[in-house]
């Protein structure tokens, strides 16, 4: 282990940081600033590994899992895991500043003339520096550390909306930590630190970054501004839960939370085929097994049910069809047939599967296209055990195919 002491280069730079969500608001700097005593530094041999580094093709950038903040009684002790220097460094220089709680560090590699990277781990401590006296902390530009006195609720609060139905109420939490990044720091690197800030929430599983772009990327017209995408795996009472967060912000304007996809609870969804399945057939389906099916619908080309009734019977049929206790949507429009298209629920009802069997009977229904169509059924599964029931549903002989059943929800609050 190669270790070098660097006496303390004490510099005033002075930051317009907004941290409105994660200490306290400084709206000028003190002239007057903290001084601290030198700082000892280590760092590992230089290797060709970023095994630890969080979306290692983005490098480089932080996150909280990369680096690790310790306050003991000499002062605040910093492991910085596979930092990025030239392949010819031979010293990292770190100097810092201390103002009003704000601790801002430069980390710096020297020499930096090489044409290759490595990786090497960095630690030191900054002495005379206790935990009450700091806010936050950013190293490099991106914050690595942040308490607030007055709003202690990051983590607790967090996690009162650890599940996918209530999650869309952390976004004044995420949104305030956007706000307290450097302006002059990256999208990509703010949120890999947002990323890095849901890896330290307790009920956070993981958070992974899986991209950051503009409109100018979109194989589709989208709206013009900036996009990111985290994936969580929520830790819901024991549970897991997985959900993708979408971050947007227009140019010029601060990055939010704008909504989320998840899979739902307890739900499968099952396609049929249409060709050789009827409606008496997917009941058949449903009976096999001693599950709710929320929903049923006839989906793709040519979907709905036809009758040779006369035009002048829909709006009697619709009547009679919206005052059943098992449709969820109906919608009846005439083009050459009297045509419904429907959305049943809790049809594993035995008496709902007869009543619309009836009906198909006394109004002369019968199931339109079948080509390019299918039946779909919402399953209600036991929780946890959603692959397992999509991996035994893909077994049946009418089943094109199962898979999760998704669910959105905006976190745009009004």
């Amino acid at each position: 282990m190669k270790k070098v002491f660097l006496e303390i280069i004490t510099l005033l730079v002075v930051f317009a940081v907004i941290t409105a969500g994660c200490a306290k608001n400084i709206s000028e700097i003190d002239e007057n600033v903290d001084e601290v005593q030198a700082l000892d530094v280590t760092f590992t041999p230089c290797v060709q590994s970023k095994a630890n580094l969080v979306g290692a093709e983005l490098a480089p950038v932080l996150s909280n899992s990369d680096v690790d903040v310790t306050f003991t009684n000499e002062g605040v002790q910093i492991v910085y895991r596979d930092f990025e220097v030239s392949c010819d460094f031979s010293v990292v220089n770190v100097t810092h500043t201390f103002v009003n709680g704000f601790l801002n560090i430069t980390q710096k590699d020297t020499p930096d003339e090489a044409d290759c990277v490595c990786y090497t781990d960095v630690s030191y401590t900054i002495k005379g520096v206790s935990q009450n006296e700091v806010n936050v902390i950013f190293i490099n530009g991106v914050q690595v550390y942040c308490y607030n006195e007055n709003n202690g609720y990051e983590k607790d609060e967090f996690c009162l909306y650890n599940n996918v139905e209530d999650f869309y109420k952390t976004a004044p939490f995420i949104n305030e930590y956007l706000s307290t990044l450097l302006e002059n720091i990256s999208d990509e690197q703010k949120l890999q630190a947002l990323t890095g800030w849901l890896n330290s929430q307790p009920c956070v599983i993981n958070a992974n970054l899986e991209g950051a772009w503009t409109d100018k990327d979109c194989m589709i017209m989208c709206q013009p501004g900036r996009y990111g995408s985290i994936a969580i795996i929520l830790d819901d009472n024991g549970k897991t839960r997985e959900l993708t967060l979408s971050i947007f912000g227009e140019y010029s304007k601060p990055l939010l939370a704008t909504n989320y996809s998840y899979l739902k609870p307890k739900e499968v969804r099952v396609a049929l085929k249409t060709e050789t399945t009827t409606i008496r057939n997917v009941f058949e389906f449903i009976n096999l097994f001693n599950f709710r099916a929320l929903n049923i619908y006839r989906a793709g080309a040519g979907r709905g049910y036809l009758s040779t009734m006369p035009e002048s019977s829909l709006e009697d049929i619709l009547e009679i069809l919206n005052a059943k206790p098992y449709f969820s949507r109906v919608h009846g429009y005439f083009y050459e047939h009297v045509t419904i298209d429907v959305t049943m629920s809790n049809m594993e009802n035995k008496d709902y599967q007869a009543d619309w069997l009836k009906f198909m009977n006394d109004y002369n229904f019968f199931e339109g296209q079948t080509n390019w169509a299918w039946f779909m059924i919402d399953f209600e599964v036991p929780d946890g055990k959603e692959k397992e029931w999509i991996e035994k549903f893909n077994t049946y002989d009418p089943v094109i195919w199962a898979t999760f059943n998704y669910g959105y929800q905006s976190m745009i609050i009004q």
